[in-house]
Parts: structure tokens; sequence; C-alpha cells
């Protein structure tokens, strides 16, 4: 939600922007982001990530840490 809108928004000022879905990175995978940090070498970094389910966050607190942490 918050990461569609913010590279809809940074696209429309010309703004290059490497929008990395769910599907395609899993934050959680230090590799695959060390990876991915090496192959795009990003001027910045915006995460939206967020594990937002109040009752999972509780039950499954080791993955609310690894993508909220």
């Amino acid at each position: 939600q918050l990461g569609k809108e913010l590279t809809i928004q940074l696209k429309e000022k010309d703004i290059t922007v490497i929008a990395l879905t769910r599907s395609i990175l899993n934050i959680t995978d230090q590799q695959a982001v060390r990876h991915a940090m090496r192959h795009f070498r990003p001027d910045n970094v915006v995460s939206a990530a967020a594990y937002k389910s109040v009752y999972q966050c509780e039950t499954e607190t080791e993955k609310a840490y690894l993508v909220n942490g």
C-alpha cells in the first residue's frame, strides 16, 4: 500500500524508482538483500515493508521482528 503509492509519487517527479515487491525480494533473507544491493547499487533505500497483523505479530514474533525490525 505505502510502497505502491510512494512509487507512483516519485515516478511522477521523474525520480528513478526500483520497486522490489515481496514476490521479488524476501527482505528476511539477508543474503538476498545483500545481492539486491550489490546488483542495483541504489543511492537511497526506502523500505515500506511491514508485517502488520497485530495478532500474528504476537504469535509469530520472530517473523514480525525480521520484517519490521
